[in-house]
């Protein structure tokens, strides 16, 4: 009975041991803004080899919404050394203006192939990508915002994150808005005024700071209200205010012969 189950554990770690291999591409993220009837340009990508180790790979193209010949680029298999990066520069052209607007994304992958002479019972293939955005406008004012920040302890300042993306055919001048500031219990405790200009087709990201001096560990949520043209965008943001606790965990002491000595 012993020998099997033996058995049994050699066969399971052949079956569950993969072999993965890890190209990294960078960026992972490219906007390409469509302002014009067409577009024409030359768009490079990296794709590092972060083992110690030869890695072939195998690179393409693949989108379910941009036309593949509006791509100049080839799937090739490539051969990358330890550590080794290499760069591929290639061509986008779009003869034509989209049809919808929004984003329409193409992605460049990097497969590793095993190679013909793998004996693993099992082997695992991963594969990267980079993803191009190609971002049309909306026609009039078009604006989306995304809201972040980080928890801290009770006291210091909490840094927000405020991501602005420009989705119109205008610019948006005289941005007005308002960060409000609500405890667990929604109730609003701040609020910070600021205002901003974009421009058209831009993607920016604003740091704001909110000062939590006078304020209790908990739970927080944050508001940002935007208002522009006539119109109105919202983001939201969860955060905690954190507690300090203080633990003593050792310490040293003098003990003086004779005398009454206090721990």
């Amino acid at each position: 009975m012993k020998r099997e189950i033996n058995y049994v554990i050699i066969l399971l770690l052949l079956i569950v041991t993969p072999n993965v291999y890890s190209l990294a591409v960078s960026p992972s993220k490219t906007l390409i803004f469509a302002t014009g009837e067409s577009i024409e340009e030359e768009l490079t990508i990296s794709v590092r080899n972060k083992n110690d180790f030869e890695v072939l790979g195998e690179l393409y193209i693949q989108s379910l919404v941009v036309p593949l010949e509006y791509v100049d680029f080839e799937t090739k298999n490539i051969t990358f050394a330890p550590g080794e990066t290499k760069e591929f520069s290639f061509n986008l052209s779009v003869p034509t203006q989209f049809d919808e607007p929004g984003d329409h994304e193409f992605d460049f992958i990097a497969r590793e192939l095993i190679p013909t002479n793998h004996t693993e019972l099992i082997t695992i293939r991963t594969a990267v990508g980079g993803i191009f955005l190609i971002r049309v406008p909306y026609e009039g004012y078009f604006l989306k915002a995304s809201l972040s920040a980080d928890s801290v302890t009770a006291g210091e300042k909490v840094p927000f994150q405020l991501v602005l993306e420009n989705l119109g055919t205008y610019p948006i001048n005289d941005l007005e808005g308002v960060l409000e500031i609500y405890d667990d219990d929604m109730n609003k405790v701040d609020e910070i005024l600021f205002t901003y200009d974009l421009k058209t087709s831009s993607y920016e990201t604003l740091d704001l700071e909110w000062d939590s001096e006078g304020y209790t560990y908990g739970n927080y949520h944050a508001k940002a209200i935007l208002r522009f043209n006539g119109k109105v965008e919202e983001a939201e943001a969860d955060f905690k205010l954190g507690e300090v606790h203080i633990s003593i965990l050792e310490y040293d002491t003098t003990i003086f012969s004779g005398d009454i000595n206090k721990y």
